[in-house]
């Protein structure tokens, strides 16, 4: 996976849902600067094909769900495929970045009760929590322990909404520092696989065979 910056202002002042920012950039290409995760190398990108993912956000009051097509590249250099992914969607989550810091904006702030907070974004308790305890365990990795414990969530959520270059200044640092996008649960992992022997394959496809025969102890 690549991660394409394209949040080059204050999240505050962004009044597009990720579909609408999504649209507005479907022609964009990938810069030729861009390092391949596998392989390191800056090199050339040939296209290689789309795929299509959910998106949850909120635009004019209201919850909306849409979908978005995924550009596809593959590296020249080491053949690797690597998904585009702007900064606005957070990888493995079908809800955008700017959907789940309202939430949380709304929890640390205390403008609403977890139950109006349920009522208005249409979401459970179990994600507001779930969310609550990623975004607390990112900013104790960002800020480091001590800093973090004296400074509130509600105060991280203003600075972070106030940055003036969210893209530079916060969501390219925390990638580099951490492996991972802000408030993506999983680490990336760009290791290339081993293949296993063709003979090692067919030991094991026997074993399988055996194991469904009965043989197998």
């Amino acid at each position: 996976m690549i991660r394409e910056k394209r949040l080059f202002c204050k999240l505050i002042k962004i009044k597009k849902s990720a579909q609408q920012l999504y649209a507005k950039e479907k022609y964009l290409h990938t810069k030729r600067e861009q390092v391949c995760p596998v392989c390191g190398r800056r090199g050339s990108w040939q296209a290689h094909g789309q795929y299509e993912r959910s998106v949850i956000d909120y635009e004019s009051g209201r919850v909306v769900y849409g979908r978005i097509k995924i550009r596809r590249v593959r590296c020249e250099s080491c053949g690797h495929t690597h998904a585009i992914i702007p900064d606005y969607i957070i990888p493995y989550c079908t809800y955008s970045l700017l959907f789940v810091l309202r939430v949380l904006g709304e929890y640390f702030l205390r403008k609403r009760t977890v139950e109006g907070i349920c009522r208005r974004y249409n979401i459970t308790p179990s994600m507001v929590y779930s969310w609550k305890g990623i975004f607390e365990e990112h900013k104790e990795i960002w800020l480091g322990v001590l800093a973090a414990s004296e400074q509130t969530g509600g105060a991280f959520i203003r600075w972070l909404v106030g940055e003036p270059n969210y893209s530079e200044r916060f969501g390219e640092a925390f990638f580099k520092k951490t492996a991972r996008s802000f408030l993506q649960r999983h680490r990336e992992t760009a290791r290339k696989q081993e293949r296993r022997p063709s003979w090692e394959w067919q030991h094991v496809d026997a074993d399988i065979s055996r194991l469904f025969a009965g043989i197998v102890p």
